[in-house]
């Protein structure tokens, strides 16, 4: 594979992780070892992922984890 479509590929994951696991990178984000970095990145992720709710891209993340949690209980 050529580095641009290489590129285009990461790109494209990464805002798809981004739109679609925001509650992640908040979590990520407080997980993070203290430094000057995660002390930035956590406000940054807190708004991302108030953005993503808002918009309701946190709909299929709750969907799945109900319908995990449903077929664990069903076992």
């Amino acid at each position: 594979m050529t580095p641009r479509p290489l590129l285009y590929s990461f790109l494209l994951s990464a805002l798809v992780l981004g739109l679609l696991n925001s509650h992640g990178l908040v979590k990520w984000s407080r997980d993070v070892h203290p430094t000057w970095l995660a002390d930035r990145l956590l406000p940054v992720a807190e708004v991302w992922d108030g953005w993503m709710v808002g918009l309701g891209a946190d709909t299929p993340y709750i969907y799945v984890r109900g319908l995990l949690a449903d077929l664990r209980g069903a076992n």
